[in-house]
């Protein structure tokens, strides 16, 4: 009876039995901070760290639209300002593509003088 019934729940809800999850690492002054951005539909929930150097790195991982956002900021004048964004596609089905990750992102800001660099990859499950 049981068997049926988790067949039948696999049949109702296939993104349960198929799922991706994303780190994202970050390298900043020869040290690599990971970052596990949760999956959400909500567009303003999201993973950062703040770094020393006075960046800032976020992640949204978007169910309802597919993708991944990335954000780096540096600290400036009360308030962190905006120096990269990114946007990628994540699809479930696809999955194993990403696992390598989505690319080198390297960000240099002149204000602070240095250099962060991030990559994304899927870890699927």
């Amino acid at each position: 009876m049981m068997n049926i019934i988790v067949a039948v729940l696999l049949c109702v809800f296939p993104t349960v039995v198929y799922a991706i999850d994303l780190i994202c690492e970050v390298e900043y002054a020869s040290a690599v901070t990971s970052l596990k951005p949760a999956a959400s539909f909500d567009p303003y929930e999201t993973a950062k760290i703040d770094l020393p150097g006075n960046f800032r790195f976020s992640a949204h991982y978007l169910l309802g639209a597919n993708k991944l956002k990335t954000f780096v900021y540096h600290y400036a004048k009360d308030r962190y300002v905006l120096l990269h964004a990114a946007e990628y596609r994540v699809d479930k089905t696809t999955c194993g593509q990403y696992e390598q990750g989505f690319g080198l992102n390297k960000v240099y800001s002149a204000k602070v003088e240095r250099e962060l660099l991030y990559q994304c990859r899927s870890v699927c499950r």
